[in-house]
Parts: structure tokens; sequence; C-alpha cells
């Protein structure tokens, strides 16, 4: 870490702790909070936590105040970030309480200039997982902001960071408990008026949750890999996603549970009170599967009453990625000309606070430090330090060429749509058989495919939207030998071929079940015949109401997830269709324990198509 930080370059203030003793002193700070957090407390648990959070806020404050001019975590962020100089060394950092009703205190650190009797202030709220991780991250952040000459005020949510409350009752508090932090920052002596929300996933909501309350000449939104509404990211085209659920209800702190634990709860889905370890919430969430009560008491400020422009910034493979491009489109038709011209996009190579590698062998950079490094300079753009052209409007990672690419709108404006039909030559079932993704004239005549869906053996999830571990991109050749798996080929492409956008399918289904799922990969086959996702979409349908002898021909309209990948010349396009992706999504709980044969039509009259967002495309 020593050499490769070169630490020792930096400037020793006078009357700052010696660089080697720093080391010294933070290595002793670590170990003795570390042992202290794993060996157990004798308390009972009601007292047991402030004596943790003291020891906490102590190690957070020993460790700020005896490295102003070379704090190892905010060294660590600031090697790995690229960050606007820094102006100052001593940073003041001190915790404080926020009290709301029900004895409920929230607690929190500031950190600020030393130097400076106002400034810009960061807001920081999250659920914080307990933990040296945590302290090390909270410490990085803050006291390399506060270097820049911003005071940045982190409050864990309910039940986190020593603050009171539970930590599973999500979102219903957040603007309560929001706006009762924003009442007491705006008393502090170092407020300026100036102030700006950071973070991403529950982080995001937090923000969302007061947008209507943040000063709207001076204030800003950094919301990442979250949006303003959490139902539609959890239940895509009527479905449930499920093991996005599952991963958030099992997770403990830090340690995340794996896809096998994942798999065997999934299994027990619904019966929620046999998956053990898991937050009780999943058990609300089983019950409200539809837009309940209990989703619009809980949905934050929409976009479109947000007073403040918002930098938004989400991946490819993110489930919350739909939702921050209708975020996106409504600040940018917000009444507000400062909302609407400083908004910003930024789509990168992520997952959920991860990044996705490509099949190219090109693994994108960390997540984590590449959701730090746009934010001061766009909140330096808002409050008006920098010119609203030095920062562009859209920022997309295309893969394939895996380039970062600059546009003026989403989607970018040389866009056009291209129609590839579905049809076969005699049968679409698996890669093995001849269905075919057809460009141009439509020459085949009416025909249908059909699989059986089986309950009992659903095709299983590979790559893909998801919070979990199994999201990206993923070979999908063993999935497409499946019998229950309808594949659609193009021809090889003469030309790289980019394609950005949203792809939308429009075809004829069918079913003999009332209920059924339709699950659709946009895939990009190379010429060694390994094929990888690019895109998917579910839409779950259910006619048991007024057909329950079965599900009859209707028209649907579905929207995949929004891309942007060069299709190269010599690769083909193609798109496969099935009826479970498990434990992606639950299994159709409306559908019938018995096989059912499903039907896809197309052909002459039908014209069931897939629509793909197009533009001529750069070369590797």
């Amino acid at each position: 870490l020593l050499f490769s930080l070169d630490i020792t370059a930096a400037p020793v203030m006078p009357g700052i702790i010696p660089i080697p003793f720093h080391f010294v002193l933070a290595g002793f700070i670590f170990t003795y909070a570390s042992y202290q957090q794993t060996a157990g407390q004798t308390l009972p648990a009601k007292k047991s936590s402030k004596p943790r959070q003291g020891l906490r806020t102590l190690c957070l404050i020993l460790l700020a105040a005896t490295s102003s001019a070379c704090s190892l975590p905010a060294a660590y962020i600031e090697h790995k970030v690229r960050l606007p100089k820094q102006s100052r060394f001593a940073i003041d950092t001190s915790e404080f309480t926020v009290e709301r009703p029900g004895d409920i205190v929230l607690r929190g650190l500031v950190f600020k200039p030393g130097d400076a009797e106002k400034t810009p202030s960061i807001l920081i709220r999250a659920p914080f997982p307990e933990g040296v991780k945590t302290d090390l991250m909270i410490e990085g952040i803050g006291v390399s902001w506060a270097r820049r000459g911003y005071a940045v005020v982190v409050q864990g949510t309910r039940g986190s960071l020593g603050s009171g409350g539970d930590p599973h009752d999500l979102f219903i508090h957040e603007r309560g408990d929001g706006l009762a932090t924003l009442e007491w920052l705006k008393k502090q002596s170092f407020y300026n008026g100036e102030l700006f929300t950071w973070g991403g996933s529950y982080f995001s909501y937090t923000q969302w949750a007061i947008a209507d309350q943040l000063p709207a000449e001076t204030g800003g939104i950094a919301s990442h890999i979250g949006s303003s509404d959490f139902f539609d990211p959890l239940h895509p085209g009527g479905a449930f996603a499920l093991e996005s659920a599952l991963f958030w209800a099992l997770r403990n702190g830090w340690d995340l549970p794996s896809n096998r634990t994942l798999d065997r709860a999934a299994l027990q889905w619904p019966k929620t009170e046999s998956i053990p370890g898991a937050a009780p919430f999943i058990h609300t969430w089983a019950e409200n599967t539809q837009r309940t009560a209990y989703w619009q008491q809980r949905k934050a400020v929409p976009a479109a009453k947000s007073r403040v422009p918002v930098q938004i910034l989400g991946g490819w493979f993110d489930p919350f990625l739909k939702q921050q491009l209708k975020d996106y489109a409504s600040l940018r038709q917000s009444d507000s000309g400062k909302v609407a011209r400083q908004t910003r996009l930024i789509i990168g190579p992520w997952g959920h606070a991860a990044s996705a590698e490509m099949p190219e062998g090109f693994t994108p950079r960390d997540y984590r430090f590449a959701s730090i490094e746009p934010a001061l300079e766009w909140f330096d753009m808002v409050a008006g330090r920098r010119s609203e052209d030095e920062i562009p409007q859209v920022r997309i990672f295309t893969a394939g060429i895996n380039q970062w690419q600059t546009e003026e709108t989403w989607p970018p404006e040389n866009v056009k749509y291209v129609s590839a039909y579905l049809g076969h030559q005699g049968s679409a079932n698996s890669s093995r058989g001849n269905g075919v993704l057809q460009f141009g004239m439509l020459r085949y005549q009416r025909a249908a495919d059909h699989f059986v869906h089986d309950p009992q053996h659903l095709v299983p999830s590979k790559g893909g939207i998801s919070l979990g571990k199994r999201f990206g991109m993923a070979e999908q050749n063993e999935i497409e030998k499946r019998s229950d798996v309808l594949v659609y080929t193009s021809e090889e492409l003469s030309r790289n071929v980019e394609i950005s956008g949203t792809p939308i399918l429009r075809v004829r289904l069918a079913s003999s079940d009332c209920a059924a799922d339709f699950v659709v990969k946009l895939v990009d086959v190379f010429p060694t015949g390994e094929a990888y996702n690019v895109s998917e979409g579910i839409v779950r349908l259910n006619a048991c109401d007024e057909s329950p002898g079965g599900l009859e021909k209707r028209d649907v309209t579905l929207e995949l997830q929004p891309c942007s990948r060069v299709f190269f010349a010599g690769h083909r396009i193609r798109l496969q269709i099935a009826g479970s992706s498990f434990p992606q999504y639950d299994a159709n709980p409306a559908a019938s324990a018995q096989i059912a044969v499903q039907q896809v039509f197309h052909g002459q009259e039908e014209e069931s198509r897939i629509e793909l967002p197009m533009r001529p495309a750069q070369s590797k």
C-alpha cells in the first residue's frame, strides 16, 4: 500500500503527526476496532449498541484527527479516483444526532474543512452495514471530499450506524427522517445554502424522498443505481424479480448470499417462513406483488416534482435502469429550465454496484470508484463553478467496442428502428432447430412455434438483470439446447452494427394455460458459435378470470432492457423465447401445476418482430 499510493510523497503540515507514526496509529485503531466488533459483547442488547457506536465514532474521529494531511482511506480513494485538486488539509470531524418521534435518535458524522466558516454540503443518508469496512469507506469519502471544500454529512438510516429504529422497516420513514435532517443541517454554522445529496441503491431512494424540498437554485441529486420508484424494478413485466428480492432479504451487512443460497431459498418461495435468515420484509413483499397500498405509501417524490437537477448513473444490467430512464425523461421535460438543462445521464458496464465482464475479455473499471468520480465535477457545474458545456448531456458505455460515447440525448439522435421478423423453416425449438430472424421483406408463410412449459423443470437463469451475482453477459449455449426454448437467428452480418436504445418486441402469443410467462433475450452469436445475452425482458399474462380454459391469441408489445452494443461483421443476432428464467423471476403463481403448451405466432399476417434501435458502428 505504501509504495502503490506513494503516500510518502504527501506533504506534512506543521503540527501534524508524522506519516510513519500515522501508519502505526491507524493500524492499531483498525485492529482494535476489528477485535471489538468480532469478540462479542456480554451486555444486554439494548445497552450494547451505544458502546459499539461510541467505539466506532471514536475510531473515525481519531483517524480523521490524526490524518488531516494523510488519511489512509482518503489517500486510497484519491489514488483510484480522478478528483478535483484538493485545496485543504485540515479536516474537522464531529458526530451529530437528529431526534425523531418515538424516542428514535438518528446518528451521523460530519467531515468539514477546518479553515472554512461556510461551505457547500453533501448529504449522504444510507443503511450502512456494521463493520470496519463501512468505517473506512465513510472516512475515505468524507475526508477526500472535505479536502475539496465540502462539508460531508453522513447519517445512518434507521437501525444503522448507531441510529435507532428497525432497519427492516424500509422506505416508510425516509421522507420524514430526511426532512428532519434537512432542518438540522440548515441550522448549522457551516451551512452556506448550497446542498447536494449523493448515493446509490437505497441511498438513492433517500434522496428522491426529499427531492421536492432541496434548494432549487443551489442544490442537486447524484442518484446512482436507484430510482424514484422501487416497485417496477422489483416487478418487471408483471412478474416478481425473485432473485433480486431474495438477494436483498438474505444479505447480512457486507456478507452477500451465494447463488447456491439463493437457489435453495427460491425453491421455498412463496413459503417465506421456510427461508432461514431472510429479513421480515420478504414476507410482506410476497403478499404485495401488485401495486397495493403498501407500495403506494412507499413511493418517493416523482421525478417530475424534483426541484433540483439530477445526475443519474445506471448500469446496463441493473434492475433499476428502466425506471431511471423514465426519471431522466421526466427531468428533461421539467418546467424548471435549470433542472432540464443540468440533469445528466451516465450508463456504464455495470450491474448493481458491480462491474460486468465482457465476453471479449474486457474487464471494466471497478464500479465503486467509477461512481465516485463524476459527482464533484457535476456538483461544481450545478453551483456555477464549471461550465455546463464541460459535462456531456449523456455518456454511455458501448459494449463490443468497449468504449465510452457521448450523446446529446437518450436514446441517441441518429438511431433508427429496424425490424427483424420471426420465422422458421420447420421448427424453432432449441439452437438445433431452424428458427429465423429475418431483416427486410417478410417472406415466410403464417405459422406458429410452440414449446412445452413444465413448471417442474423451469429454464434456469443464466446472466441477465439482477441485484445478485448472476448478472451480466453469460454464455447461453446450454440454455439454447433445451426444446422448451425457441431460438430465432439472423444470417451473418455483413457489416458492424450498433444497437443502442430499447429493443421492442411485437409478437402474438397464446397458451393452453390461462396464465403464462414469456421471457425474451436478445443474443449476440459469435463466429465461433458462442452466444451471449445482451438484453432481456419478461411479460406475465393472466386471463384466468375471463378465459380459464386457456390464454387465447393476444398481441403483446414488450420493451426489453435498454442496451448499447456493437454486433460485428460475421456475428449473428438472435432472439430467444422461453417460458421461465428461474430464480431470476418467480414461477407464475396463477399458472396451473400442469404442463402447458405455449405458442408464438409469426409469418405473414402475424408479423411478429423485434424492432432494434440501430446506427452505423465503429470498428473494433
